[in-house]
């Protein structure tokens, strides 16, 4: 079973403290990046003799600390999740308790069938297929393909099983729990979900700090939050948001789709992303079609779900 509490006329939240509810997430994950590079810094400063000698000027020192940085960013990037996942958990737990105290009204809805989470997963590799080969075709990809160059060289070391491990799946679960599981959820308390989706996605896009990326992150942050708003479970935009950034990972490994329009090959380009675009109508259309859990109850306030559960249960 899983609750969901929608939108709340009688909730009223003042402006300051609402933005500090969506803003705060955001800033714990930067804050914890800071303190991990900083731990990582200070540790290489400390261990490392050679570093410090051949540092030279305050300047030099700095960027060598930011070439290491960059060089280890996969592995500190996994540390950071880590550390950053238990938190965002406990933040939605609070959100949960909250619910519950302000005797939210909420819905019961059951689980979605586990192949409705594959047909979410299909969704999120073809859409990211179809998202490239827009943004390539179009022209922007070359217009934005400086900014988006620095990220990419950072991300995609050549290290594929920490590639798949940090930006295939660590870092959708932390950003599912960010911008689905708090941001979003929390603007359900007070907005209908046209809203709700529309400003989850434009906050998760400049989060991602560059146009090109921004652009994509807008376009998917919009099936990110229609996916959760659809099946009322966080689990589904995150298998999303893996199938979109593991295909990724092995179509920068292997250059599938760049490779090909770069070397003119266009039909081939065109008959990869047109058959991706295929499958995402599919997927997309039998998710919406055949993913519509349940609705159990209606109107019942967590309070009273809970006293019920008490007398049912003898706890």
């Amino acid at each position: 079973m899983i609750r969901w509490a929608g939108r709340q006329e009688r909730l009223e939240i003042p402006f300051l403290q609402r933005v500090w509810g969506l803003v705060y997430p955001w800033l714990v994950y930067e804050g914890v990046s800071v303190l991990v590079t900083f731990a990582f810094a200070f540790y290489k400063t400390m261990t490392d003799p050679s570093f410090v000698a051949t540092a030279g000027s305050v300047t030099d020192h700095s960027l060598r600390l930011s070439e290491e940085v960059y060089a280890y960013y996969l592995p500190l990037s996994v540390v950071i999740c880590l550390i950053t996942i238990p938190l965002l958990l406990l933040f939605i737990s609070l959100d949960r308790k909250r619910e519950q105290r302000e005797e939210f009204t909420e819905e019961l809805w059951e689980r979605p069938a586990p192949w409705g989470f594959a047909l979410c997963f299909f969704c999120g590799v073809s859409a990211c297929v179809v998202l490239n080969h827009v943004l390539m075709y179009s022209g922007l990809y070359s217009l934005l393909q400086e900014q988006y160059d620095d990220t990419a060289q950072i991300l995609f070391q050549g290290n594929l099983i920490l590639e798949i491990i940090s930006v295939g799946i660590l870092t959708p679960v932390t950003e599912e729990l960010i911008f689905r599981g708090l941001v979003y959820r929390r603007l359900r308390w007070s907005a209908d979900a046209l809203p709700a989706i529309l400003f989850s996605s434009f906050v998760f896009a400049v989060f991602h700090g560059n146009l090109l990326q921004g652009i994509y992150s807008f376009v998917i942050g919009v099936l990110l939050a229609f996916v959760y708003e659809r099946t009322h479970s966080l689990l589904a935009p995150v298998f999303v948001h893996v199938g979109a950034n593991l295909v990724s990972v092995v179509l920068t490994e292997v250059e599938g789709l760049q490779s090909m329009y770069l070397q003119g090959n266009e039909s081939a380009f065109l008959l990869m992303t047109g058959g991706m675009m295929l499958l995402f109508v599919i997927a997309f259309y039998l998710f919406y079609a055949r993913i519509r859990p349940a609705r159990m109850e209606e109107n019942v306030s967590a309070g009273a779900l809970d006293q019920e559960q008490e007398e049912q249960y003898g706890t």
